[in-house]
């Protein structure tokens, strides 16, 4: 019952900050400014920035939102994948050993660190999944990923609250 709540409320968050005017109006407007981060092209994500264009003129901004070559982010998402998948694995291991032991169970503290695995695995187990792709691919994997990645990242967040 929790974890459907859960995920109703992470979907609604998601479309409402999606479909209203104002946050359409302000998300067009960031795409459409020369400061953007990231641009679509054949709904593939390219960085505007690499770290390697960096000169002295660059601003702060510049710096910090520049990517870095493509091998090193691949390198990111690999480690974040094989990371990822461990903490899913073992939120899976430690829902299942409190689940099926009786004694262990009865403590309400228990219970609820029972509720909190649930969400802590879906969003370990999704940012494996989309880290894996991206990596298996070289680049970031397409403009839908991202909003899957904000769906999991707001019930991941939500559900921990």
């Amino acid at each position: 019952l929790l974890l459907v709540f859960l995920i109703i409320y992470s979907t609604i968050l998601y479309i409402i900050s999606t479909t209203l005017p104002v946050f359409k109006h302000t998300i067009s407007a960031f795409k459409m400014t020369d400061q953007q981060i990231v641009y679509y092209h054949d709904n593939k994500a390219i960085p505007r920035l690499r770290v390697d264009e960096l000169n002295e003129n660059s601003t702060r901004y510049d710096q910090i939102a520049a990517a870095p070559p493509d091998e090193t982010l691949v390198y990111y998402w690999y480690t974040w994948a094989v990371i990822a998948f461990s903490v899913g694995m073992f939120s899976f291991l430690l829902f299942l050993s409190i689940l099926v032991n009786r004694k262990i169970r009865r403590k309400p503290f228990n219970l609820y660190l029972l509720y909190l695995l649930i969400p802590d695995f879906i969003f370990s187990i999704s940012c494996g999944v989309t880290c894996f792709l991206n990596a298996i691919v070289g680049r970031y994997y397409s403009k839908w990923m991202c909003n899957v990645q904000q769906w999991y990242g707001v019930l991941g967040i939500g559900g921990s609250a």
